[in-house]
């Protein structure tokens, strides 16, 4: 399951930064960017349940993998899940935020879900600067992330990525160890043999 929430997580960030950017291509309050919005939003509480549904997920039942790095390749991307969560985390809040600050709910495929609380209105600009520049923050820091996991496969060959895909089976910690200290063989020895 752990590597299905990621996934899914992928997709619905990629979806939901798309849609935000699509629907301006729309008539403003027109049917097409009227519906691009309520799909957005709907999505966003499907990102919510989604990241709530990690964070306890992770650190009770989740998957239990070795470090893929050691020392500060390790801190890095230790750092790197701790800063995507919590630009996730920011963009659940203010997405809500933004809704609820205008006496709006949050609608889910139809179903309104209301403020649990009053917000000030004076909230406004800063749930949608938090809304917007989060996106793009996630967006940098997912590539990265993405830029990391292909060194891994394509310049390291330690099994990082591979042990990401769904119905693939991971390095062990041995693998990973050995990568780091174990240099790989040279082009020009593997051809004279």
């Amino acid at each position: 399951m752990t590597i299905t929430l990621h996934w899914l997580t992928a997709i619905l960030v990629v979806t939901l930064f798309s849609l935000a950017h699509i629907w301006s291509f729309f008539p403003h309050d027109g049917p097409t960017q009227i519906t691009l919005q309520t799909l957005h939003v709907s999505l966003g509480v499907v990102l919510a349940a989604g990241l709530i549904t990690r964070l306890v997920w992770r650190p009770f039942l989740g998957r239990r993998l070795p470090p893929a790095s050691q020392g500060l390749a390790e801190l890095a991307a230790k750092g790197m899940h701790y800063v995507l969560y919590g630009l996730l985390i920011a963009m659940v809040i203010a997405g809500f935020g933004k809704r609820w600050v205008r006496g709006h709910g949050v609608e889910f495929f139809g179903t309104s879900i209301p403020s649990p609380i009053v917000l000030d209105p004076s909230w406004r600009s800063a749930f949608n600067w938090v809304h917007h520049w989060g996106a793009w923050a996630i967006i940098v820091f997912a590539g990265f992330h993405a830029a990391a996991a292909l060194f891994h496969h394509y310049a390291v060959h330690d099994g990082v990525l591979r042990r990401m895909l769904p119905g693939q089976e991971g390095p062990t910690t041995v693998d990973c160890v050995e990568k780091l200290i174990v240099p790989a063989p040279r082009l020009s020895s593997l051809s004279q043999s």
